[in-house]
């Protein structure tokens, strides 16, 4: 893959401890994202002062919705990087979707009506809060069959892993599914079973990318890292932390295989 100047990434490129936010809505005018130019130009100073050097940005793709068109993507993608080169900030950006799951979704991903994650093998797929276990799974392994590799977009909002047994997610990545979670659910808050959900996943590394998910400048929904990474640097091993929040998504970048 290559970046803004068409220079070819390395791996060093975006050492530690800075991250890659491969999971945002940092694109203007799009979706319930950023409503517009200087709020992702807000956006991405935060997301600079929090140790963010890449994101992919992914805006929601409905069926039922107006979403943004392939080639809207990519002027857009274009837009943030030639932004951020005039704000002073070393970013780079990429393409990508979040894909809400409907019957029609693996029809449009082989006929490439959607882009894929950095415009790799990789595909950010999401559901509804209420979606039964046996629609996931079946509907994953639908979108799987395709030929493309599956990240299961913040998976601490199913209500069906949160609440079920560890072995429904066990089966999940053993059909090669990547997890990715919230930055903003990570550190345990009282009474919160996402955040106790995420603990246990991050204990057993069983999460594939920590993400910011973000939608505003301010609040939880902030593109903000680093307090979520001191968290995780403290409680587990930092290899596997500089894998979650930066490794990972960097192989994603450059469509290379991301194991388990």
């Amino acid at each position: 893959m290559r970046d803004a100047d068409d220079r070819e990434i390395t791996l060093d490129e975006v050492q530690a401890p800075y991250s890659i936010d491969m999971h945002c809505h940092i694109m203007p005018g799009v979706d319930d994202g950023s409503k517009g130019r200087d709020m992702s130009i807000g956006m991405m100073h935060v997301a600079y002062d929090s140790g963010i050097r890449a994101m992919i940005c992914t805006p929601h793709n409905k069926v039922y919705l107006h979403c943004a068109s392939m080639e809207g993507i990519t002027r857009r993608v274009q837009w943030l990087n030639e932004t951020a080169q005039a704000e002073g900030l070393d970013m780079t950006f990429y393409p990508g979707n979040e894909l809400m799951f409907d019957s029609t979704l693996p029809d449009r991903i082989a006929d490439g009506k959607v882009r894929s994650l950095a415009d790799s093998r990789y595909v950010l797929v999401e559901f509804m809060p209420e979606t039964p276990y046996e629609e996931i799974v079946g509907d994953l392994r639908a979108v799987q069959y395709e030929g493309v590799d599956v990240v299961l977009a913040h998976c601490e909002r199913y209500q069906c892993l949160v609440t079920g047994k560890m072995s429904r997610t066990e089966d999940l990545l053993r059909y090669g599914i990547l997890l990715q979670v919230n930055a903003s659910d990570v550190e345990k808050k009282m009474f919160r079973p996402d955040t106790r959900y995420v603990n246990e996943l991050l204990k057993e590394q069983y999460v594939s990318f920590v993400s910011t998910d973000c939608h505003r400048v301010e609040g939880e929904r902030a593109p903000h890292m680093a307090e979520a990474k001191k968290y995780l640097e403290r409680k587990y091993d930092p290899d596997y932390v500089d894998r979650i929040t930066r490794r990972n998504a960097l192989h994603l970048i450059r469509d290379e295989e991301i194991r388990l």
